[in-house]
């Protein structure tokens, strides 16, 4: 009913066949108003157009409309599962590949929208979609499928190679048939975590000045911080190291000119990207551990391979330092003569390090040995007259090294933690009083100066000691050192 003009509109509808198009829609319009005035039949005609059996892959044809076939990874989403569309009906390959996660051959897996191609309806939108699959086709259409299995992965998984066959009855024959290849198990390779200081440096052995470290699994996440899984299985690792600088019998021979051992890979390394431009060293390995890698800058090189046969990749910079202190032995059964020489008439000996030393070692090389003792303060005057007075107000200044100790112990690798300026006083002059041993102009440098330890006052570290009368029936403490 028209509720402005009060005419009644009625229609009604022939349906027939027709060969250019599916079916046609005869629709016959009728007008009355209200004072029973007719007016005569309009004839709409509706077409309807069957869908074709085209896909709508950018890779397969020009005409990607909705009116073409497609396949899509169906709901619901966040599964394990991925598409990849493949080749146009009348090529030779797979029209549609779906692969599932699985760590078993769980056809259960396979859901009915991931491997059904599909028409979009006319009124498909967003937030309405009409997604109208094949089978479902009321259009004379019927669909049969054949599987054939391949088992893979020793049974962990399979492989299933569908052919859709699309029935016209129209045509009273089989007009398409889709090539659909459905896998199911693991095809992911490992995947590697690291902690949150990984990888780090590793120290040299206690006997040697090289590193010993596993390969192992478990191993190289003691190590290293660097822990090797997988989703499903994990089988084996392969470990390679790349290093820097070459050492023969502890002297280094050849030092590579690239600083980063990383350059860029070719597009067929791209994946991995483990390109590196350091030398490949093989060394031993005994008992799942890689001996003998030198101190320096290395890279490592993990090659891990699950259950499956998929494989990952993974490549980080180590280092391997001398964090191993030498072992100092001191003669506990010194005995030492004074004597007037050296133009002292009250009695005056010098005791080398060489002389105090009783087998010290490092597992690298002693790079020097150095000597101190205490001095008991009766002792001063005979450190002022031999020329410690450095800075020449006649008594010894040593550096308060009790405070500064801790500090020393915490930035390590020789870093003095004393300023140059806490050597100086306000106007220039020199604080403390100590021995200029390298010859830089100062005695601002580790082992120069004289400091404390538990409140006694201890010489610099030199290549002899001093004694002095001073000494006689003293208790005298010496410290052997070395590097």
């Amino acid at each position: 009913m028209d509720g402005q003009s009060g005419v009644l509109l009625l229609y009604r509808h022939r349906v027939y066949a027709r060969w250019l198009h599916y079916a046609k829609i005869e629709r016959e319009w009728v007008a009355t108003d209200c004072n029973g005035m007719r007016a005569d039949a309009y004839i709409q005609n509706i077409y309807f157009k069957r869908p074709a059996l085209d896909l709508s892959f950018d890779s397969a044809i020009d005409d990607d409309s909705d009116d073409d076939l497609r396949f899509e990874i169906g709901e619901p989403g966040g599964r394990p599962v991925e598409g990849e569309e493949g080749v146009e009906l009348d090529e030779v390959g797979y029209n549609w590949t779906v692969t599932y996660q699985s760590c078993t051959a769980d056809k259960s897996l396979i859901l009915h929208d991931d491997v059904t191609p599909f028409f979009t309806g006319y009124f498909d939108t967003g937030s309405n979609p009409r997604k109208i699959y094949i089978d479902k086709l009321e259009c004379n259409y019927s669909v049969t499928t054949k599987d054939t299995e391949f088992p893979i992965c020793g049974g962990k998984g399979v492989k299933i190679d569908r052919e859709l066959y699309v029935f016209d009855w129209c045509e009273g024959k089989v007009v398409d048939t889709f090539h659909i290849l459905i896998k199911i198990g693991d095809f992911e390779g490992p995947k590697y975590d690291l902690a949150h200081h990984a990888p780090y440096d590793i120290s040299t052995g206690p006997m040697d000045c090289t590193a010993a470290f596993p390969v192992t699994i478990p191993g190289i996440k003691s190590a290293f911080g660097v822990e090797i899984k997988d989703n499903c299985n994990l089988a084996n690792v392969s470990v390679s190291v790349y290093t820097k600088d070459r050492y023969v019998k502890g002297i280094l021979v050849y030092s590579h000119p690239d600083e980063d051992g990383f350059i860029a890979c070719d597009d067929d390394d791209e994946e991995d990207g483990c390109c590196i431009a350091w030398e490949k060293v093989d060394y031993a390995i005994m008992n799942g551990q890689m001996i003998g890698v030198p101190i320096g800058r290395h890279i490592m090189k993990i090659e891990a391979f699950d259950g499956c046969y998929n494989a990952s990749t993974y490549c980080f910079e180590f280092e391997v330092k001398d964090k191993i202190a030498p072992v100092m032995k001191c003669d506990d059964d010194l005995h030492i003569s004074l004597s007037n020489a050296n133009g002292y008439v009250n009695g005056y000996a010098q005791v080398t390090a060489e002389d105090i030393d009783e087998g010290s070692w490092d597992n690298c090389k002693l790079a020097w040995i150095a000597v101190r003792r205490n001095v008991p303060t009766a002792c001063w005057a005979s450190y002022i007259q031999k020329g410690y007075d450095s800075n020449g107000n006649g008594k010894i200044d040593p550096v308060d090294f009790d405070n500064a100790q801790a500090k020393f112990d915490e930035l390590g690798d020789n870093i003095w933690p004393i300023s140059d300026g806490d050597f100086l006083n306000s106007d220039g002059s020199q604080k403390y009083d100590g021995i200029d041993i390298n010859g830089d102009g100062d005695i601002n440098d580790r082992g120069e100066a004289f400091s404390t330890k538990g409140g006694k006052v201890m010489t610099p570290l030199q290549d002899a000691v001093d004694f002095f009368c001073c000494d006689l029936n003293e208790r005298v403490t010496i410290e052997l050192w070395g590097s």
